[in-house]
């Protein structure tokens, strides 16, 4: 009788489990014991302010701040770090309800250990500083919401311009974030959503903007790099011609900004000066945005399936490396691995600092569509069946694959460690691996870029010549004719080929930095 008594109770509470999880799969929610089972844990859920009946979520953009951050001081057992006796943060309250700061943090944190001594236990202090992450995502019909990245809180959410227009995928930095509806730029501030400015672009958008410290940079579809300076209006405005479509969302780092073109054209440009440094041109389409390896180089891929490196500064060809394949994906820099995927759902890691088969075991692997994230000894893609799949970093083994696909939007996450679970109806889930409770940041604070070159065209050598006037407002950043779109030669010499090699003359009438380009013709 007792034993049938168990029998039951066992078997209710197997149905309570289960039913739990079904009902958590039924919303939406990933049941926390399914991940566990590979390690993972959830760290938070959020659901987007949106009407499911009316509107989708279109993008998600990740920014991970260079200047703020939390300071978090964990006093743990001398003898054992996993004891956590205790933990001080810089936004804890003082007695006069003020925040401590990083140095009032470690005055109480010293203050603390002194405490635990005088009662004999020894202790000490680990400090782990956690930088700002902030999620924009950005639905179709112009709502922006911004979230923030480690605890899933709404920060505020704002409606981008008319909601009947399209949007684009948002960019911020800092200070600001910049989203484009229909022919028109919005930046806000990045504190409180309030609108700084905004633009009416000179043509059709042809991607996302890009943000460095001082300028919004726009990528105009017939071939045109708009950028505004974020500060001063007074400020003229650039406008950088390249040849083909700019149809990719741009990249930047500390000290660049770099685009591609539908034509093979590269472009890496000065953050916040005037210039453009150099181009690089691949042997086919570049259908996938570049990809900044710190300290400085830049990595593309090709359709010519090809992988470059080139130098940041000076556009020198570092290594190439070849797939045999197709690649329309992106190229992730993550630490000092490249990691690259063909259209044939190839998957190849590179050594960032040779490209080739060399001391870092440059493996690849098959049956994978996308990359999603990655921690210090595992990757997180997506197969061709939109299965999760959990690869070994070191060695490309497959580690596991969860049974079901969550994602209907994929989002790429090469700057920390975290992977987001997105739905179309607005439902955010953030997981982490067990232990991990504070995230690993791959590309984003620390990663200094060396001081910019100044910028030199060819017969510039004698110090004492006299220097070029500026620009006039909505000029040539190249110097030349007044029109920005017509009348000035070819800053690069009428090259167009990779570092290294000999200049190569483009189809007379095509070239967008000679006379007879017309930057408004459809390619």
């Amino acid at each position: 009788m007792v034993r049938c008594f168990f029998c039951c109770l066992g078997m209710l509470l197997f149905a309570a489990w289960e039913g739990n999880a079904l009902g958590q799969a039924n919303s939406g929610l990933i049941p926390p014991p399914l991940m566990a089972r590979f390690g993972l844990v959830r760290a938070w859920h959020a659901q987007v302010e949106l009407d499911s009946a009316v509107t989708r979520v279109t993008h998600v953009t990740q920014h991970v701040s260079a200047t703020r951050g939390v300071t978090i001081i964990d006093i743990v057992a001398a003898d054992n770090e996993r004891q956590r006796i205790t933990t001080i943060t810089n936004l804890q309250l003082d007695a006069f309800g003020k925040p401590l700061g990083h140095e009032g943090a470690k005055i109480a944190a010293e203050r603390r250990i002194a405490e635990l001594q005088e009662i004999g236990v020894a202790a000490k202090a680990l400090t782990q500083v956690v930088p700002e992450i902030t999620l924009y995502v950005s639905t179709g019909n112009g709502l922006l919401h911004a979230i923030n990245g480690e605890t899933g809180a709404s920060r505020w959410a704002i409606q981008v311009g008319n909601s009947d227009f399209p949007s684009f995928a948002a960019a911020a930095n800092d200070e600001f974030v910049a989203a484009i509806n229909g022919i028109h730029l919005y930046v806000y501030h990045a504190a409180d959503g309030r609108l700084a400015f905004t633009r009416r672009l000179i043509h059709s958008p042809g991607a996302g903007p890009a943000l460095t410290q001082s300028y919004v940079h726009v990528p105009l579809a017939p071939g045109l790099l708009e950028s505004y300076h974020l500060l001063d209006p007074k400020v003229p405005d650039r406008i950088y011609q390249s040849f083909g479509r700019a149809v990719l969302q741009p990249v930047v780092s500390p000290a660049s900004v770099i685009w591609a073109t539908d034509r093979g054209f590269m472009y890496v440009g000065n953050a916040d000066q005037p210039g453009v440094r150099y181009r690089l041109e691949t042997q086919a389409e570049i259908s996938a945005r570049p990809a900044w390896l710190a300290p400085n180089r830049v990595v593309v891929a090709s359709r010519d399936g090809d992988v470059y490196c080139t130098d940041e500064f000076t556009g020198a060809l570092i290594w190439r490396f070849s797939t045999g394949e197709a690649i329309g994906s992106s190229p992730v820099a993550v630490g000092d691995d490249v990691f690259v995927i063909t259209d044939n759902y190839t998957m190849f890691r590179l050594s960032g600092q040779s490209g080739g088969y060399g001391p870092s075991s440059v493996w690849s692997t098959l049956n994978i569509r996308k990359f999603l994230a990655a921690s210090k000894n595992r990757l997180y893609c997506l197969d061709y069946t939109g299965r999760v799949v959990v690869l070994d970093r070191a060695t490309g083994g497959r580690v596991a694959t969860l049974p079901v696909g969550f994602l209907e939007i994929d989002v790429l996450n090469y700057q920390t460690d975290r992977l987001f679970f997105v739905t179309r109806s607005g439902l955010l889930q953030s997981f982490r691996e067990v232990g991990n409770e504070y995230p690993i940041i791959h590309n984003g604070p620390g990663m200094e870029a060396p001081t910019t070159p100044p910028v030199t065209q060819e017969g510039e050598a004698d110090p004492k010549a006299k220097p070029a006037p500026e620009a006039p407002a909505g000029g040539d950043p190249f110097g030349g004719a007044a029109d920005p779109f017509g009348g000035a030669a070819d800053p690069f010499g009428g090259g167009g080929g990779a570092p290294g090699e000999a200049p190569k003359k483009e189809p007379e009438g095509d070239d967008p930095f000679g006379a007879a380009a017309d930057p408004f013709a459809t390619p």
